[in-house]
């Protein structure tokens, strides 16, 4: 569990300082103001990859096919000549992530399929083919002072060559959730694997904060795939997506929670998308629960104040932090409010989102 978090020159953040994390964490404020941005560069550090940090706008964010050079999103401003440095502490360990760009030494080779690729360390990602670097980025993990796991990317004529990270046991499990990735498909392949490990009772018995009728789900075959159904104390059985969005979001939110592995840092986005006011207090209770019983963190954005305050009724003083985000002169500004201090704030008529 994360209790601190530093972000300089990560795309539009110069540098943000998160100095308190508590078990579930809000992230507030106007749009533009970095509170995704922060869900992206958690992601990216409690398991660093090269080629999840390349592929990490995809998850909430479209690039053109082809970009040049893939990372330049990455760097402040596109500034390439400013590293980006991600630094956080869970538990007793404290780890940096960075992220330069410029030449590394050597050539690069990449392994023709099949064929062990003897310049990256056992399990490292090979991809297209070696030639001249055009551009070059290297990434390191380093606790204290021990540079633990270099990376390298390049642009070559040919594409793109990674050498990346060696997989590593000791970071900690992160799930990215956005809007851009609740599909229909993909819910009925979440719960298949919650029935398949027995988790489908603590699955339902969150969907049932959107409606007490509901008493069980089940997945149907149908010409566009597998969907999620909700079953209904008078016999109906009706498709998820068909009960409303709201129904679809918490099915999703309730599963990810279900099969997270202890320790997760479940991170997302826009967490009241399609939910009536009335259902936050009931689905933040259900979800708590599920969370405290597998010591899962939360860090969610949201700009509803509804949702905000029914965060705030539900969890206890020392389970919530609200983080509010704001830009000053031309920068973002980090504010960290206990729970007493957000329903002060909140009653005092203040604006939080």
């Amino acid at each position: 569990m994360y209790g601190r978090f530093v972000i300089d020159n990560f795309r539009g953040v110069e540098h943000i300082a998160l100095d308190r994390m508590a078990p579930v964490n809000l992230l507030v404020g106007d749009n533009g103001s970095a509170k995704t941005t922060v869900l992206e560069a958690l992601w990216i550090h409690a398991a660093p990859s090269m080629a999840g940090a390349l592929d990490a706008p995809n998850r909430v964010r479209v690039l053109p096919p082809y970009v040049a050079a893939p990372w330049t999103w990455l760097f402040f401003n596109g500034q390439t000549d400013r590293p980006v440095r991600l630094q956080g502490t869970a538990g007793d360990r404290t780890w940096t992530f960075t992220l330069e760009e410029g030449e590394v030494e050597g050539p690069m080779i990449v392994a023709p399929p099949g064929l062990p690729d003897l310049s990256s360390p056992p399990g490292a990602l090979q991809t297209l083919a070696p030639s001249v670097a055009t551009r070059a980025i290297t990434g390191r993990v380093q606790e204290g002072d021990n540079v633990v796991r270099v990376a390298t990317a390049r642009v070559t004529p040919l594409g793109m060559a990674i050498n990346d990270f060696s997989p590593h046991p000791g970071w900690i499990n992160a799930t990215f959730d956005s809007p851009v990735g609740r599909l229909v498909q993909s819910v009925a392949h979440l719960y298949s694997d919650a029935v398949v490990r027995h988790r489908d009772e603590a699955v339902i018995a969150v969907v049932n904060t959107l409606d007490p009728d509901i008493r069980g789900l089940s997945v149907l075959a149908s010409p566009l795939g597998a969907e999620v159904a909700a079953e209904f104390l008078d016999g109906r059985r009706v498709p998820v997506k068909l009960v409303g969005g709201g129904a679809q979001a918490i099915l999703w939110y309730a599963c990810e929670s279900a099969l997270a592995d202890p320790g997760t840092v479940l991170l997302i986005d826009e967490i009241e998308n399609g939910i009536h006011h009335s259902k936050l207090e009931p689905m933040w209770r259900s979800l708590g629960r599920l969370w405290q019983s597998s010591g899962i963190q939360a860090v969610v954005t949201t700009h509803s104040r509804e949702c905000l305050e029914a965060a705030l009724y539900t969890f206890g003083e020392d389970e919530i932090l609200v983080h509010r985000f704001a830009r000053v002169n031309g920068g973002i500004n980090a504010v960290t409010y206990t729970r007493d201090m957000a329903l002060t704030s909140l009653h005092s008529d203040m604006e939080l989102r």
